[in-house]
């Protein structure tokens, strides 16, 4: 399953599009804009999960990946580790940032665009406990359908 962004250049969505129309396994998505680190980028990712439990097949599955994430080991060992946590999901579990290291900047998304808006002041001191994580994470097939 695949999502172009749709800021893309027909470059990089036509190879795609064409390969796929060659390949019953390869779904392309309807094309919308991201902002990277923007909430648009999550509510993509809930469309294909909604997309891929639309399927006629169950997957084991579902980990999201950017056009940067290239495997560094044969996919015959990512297969072998996936196997091994069929049915559970994969997600980093969030932790408190200490007080010197967390977030005090401020950015909004408009327009598809994530803009700075400025800084948080006081946090540093401030009793708000700040968590972080990752957005990489494997979903299994029955917690993708918890979520959509």
């Amino acid at each position: 399953l695949v999502h172009i962004d749709a800021k893309s250049s027909t470059n990089v969505s036509t190879p795609i599009i064409n390969h796929a129309k060659s390949h019953s396994n390869i779904h392309i998505m309807e094309q919308q804009e991201l902002t990277w680190g923007g909430y648009k980028m999550i509510e993509v990712e809930l469309a294909a999960m909604k997309y891929a439990l639309e399927l006629p097949f169950k997957f084991d599955f579902f980990y999201p990946l950017s056009e940067s994430d290239y495997p560094l080991v044969p996919t015959s060992m990512i297969r072998g580790f996936m196997n091994k946590y069929r049915g559970k999901s994969m997600i980093k579990r969030p932790s408190q940032l200490p007080n010197d290291q967390q977030y005090t900047n401020i950015h909004t998304e408009c327009d598809n665009k994530l803009f700075y808006v400025g800084t948080r002041p006081g946090m540093r001191q401030s009793k708000v406990k700040i968590y972080s994580t990752t957005v990489w994470a494997a979903y299994s097939y029955q917690f993708a359908k918890y979520l959509v």
